[in-house]
């Protein structure tokens, strides 16, 4: 069987009619969890109104009828409902239990497109004009102010895009490094940091804070991913911050096998607890590897 049902509350004028094959308890708590959810529908937003103020939607059964009547009883009811009441239903008589169009309002692909192009603010002729001004060397955010549009939007709309079968290059003669506007370093100072970051005695942390930037900053400089150098070689760190020699790990690795104090090891070698500790573990499991 189908219900067919009704939503109201004594404190409001408003009415939704649906149907389900669940008890009407049920599919008033389902209604009450969608309508945190699906916030932008007329219906949860008549329920989230009463639940502010304290107040539950009521649930009644207008009718059950068998499976094969219910979307035809269900229309029935909700033509009902907007011929008495056109102000105060939240169904569309033209979707059966939706919210979504009001009557006479006919959403067609053509005029879909008219209020896309009422809404955009940059047209081609103005994304050439954009993309000519910005390989001239000035700044997106200038442009972005005078065309009253965020620089993402220009971006965006610049990216990949083809206008009169000519591809836009619009970075080619971007301001980059010390010349672009929120630029934080220089030549000088990325010079510096990698030459502190090879000595070995200052890692990334330390850099960012130094010079005001971020550690992920700090890593690009670092990889030569920006301020690309070809002479520069990415210093090898691990190898640079070892303490302890080969020779110096063959003895430690013999005096665990004798199972020798881990303090006299510690107290001979430029080594922590926690490394021998390990090494002890690899040497039970079988697992030290020298290369």
């Amino acid at each position: 069987m189908i219900r067919i049902y009704r939503l109201t509350h004594p404190s409001s004028t408003r009415l939704y009619i649906g149907k389900t094959i669940r008890s009407l308890e049920k599919r008033l708590y389902g209604h009450m969890d969608e309508s945190t959810r699906h916030i932008h529908i007329r219906k949860n937003r008549w329920i989230r109104s009463l639940v502010s103020k304290g107040f539950t939607p009521e649930i009644s059964l207008i009718e059950e009828v068998d499976e094969n009547l219910g979307d035809e009883r269900e229309k029935f009811w909700i033509k009902l409902g907007w011929q008495v009441a056109p102000k105060d239903i939240l169904n569309s008589p033209s979707m059966p239990g939706g919210e979504g169009f009001q009557p006479g309002h006919k959403h067609n692909k053509k005029s879909k497109d008219k209020s896309a192009r009422n809404k955009r603010k940059l047209t081609n002729l103005n994304l050439q004009s954009i993309a000519t001004r910005i390989s001239n060397g000035e700044f997106i955010k200038d442009i972005a102010r005078e065309y009253s549009v965020n620089r993402t939007t220009i971006s965006n709309n610049l990216k990949g895009r083809v206008i009169d079968t000519v591809p836009i290059k619009y970075k080619s003669n971007h301001p980059i490094g010390e010349n672009h506007h929120e630029g934080k370093l220089s030549q000088e100072k990325v010079k510096t940091i990698r030459e502190k970051y090879t000595s070995g005695k200052f890692d990334q942390y330390d850099l960012a804070n130094e010079f005001g930037v971020s550690q992920s900053l700090i890593t690009e400089v670092i990889n030569n991913k920006i301020w690309h150098n070809t002479n520069y070689v990415k210093p090898n760190i691990k190898s640079m911050r070892r303490k302890l020699t080969d020779q110096q790990l063959i003895e430690i690795v013999k005096k665990l096998k004798n199972k020798e104090s881990i303090k006299i090891i510690l107290k001979e070698y430029p080594v922590s607890q926690t490394q021998v500790y390990r090494m002890r573990e690899k040497i039970n499991k079988g697992e030290i590897k020298w290369r």
